[in-house]
């Protein structure tokens, strides 16, 4: 097993799903650079498709597609957040052209 940060693809479609940024830093025993891993997806997104799965971006990402959900956690009910999918700026706007369909319907979870 190796870290993600030590993968090198090109041509691929990858869907990232990493810890939300409001959750990772809760738990005093998990650390995720978010930083770090925000910057390693601006480098794959310059040989990749890549898909960003958070409740926020940062600037230079461009949401493309977004849910309102509640999250229930042990049964109880939270506030209502906006699941949402990223794609990096500066190649957003070239990947969508080439869909040959006006709207992405995805299949919920």
């Amino acid at each position: 097993s190796q870290s993600y940060e030590n993968i090198q693809q090109t041509g691929y479609l990858i869907y990232c799903d990493p810890p939300y940024r409001d959750n990772a830093y809760k738990n005093p025993y998990f650390r995720f650079d978010s930083d770090k891993f925000w910057s390693v997806m601006r480098e794959w997104s310059k040989t990749n498709v890549v898909i960003i799965s958070e409740y926020t971006a940062p600037a230079d990402f461009v949401c493309i597609w977004e849910k309102k959900f509640t999250p229930r956690i042990n049964q109880v009910v939270n506030r209502v957040k906006n699941e949402r999918l990223f794609l990096f700026n500066l190649y957003a706007l070239r990947i969508i052209q080439h869909i040959p369909f006006s709207t992405i319907d995805l299949v919920e979870k």
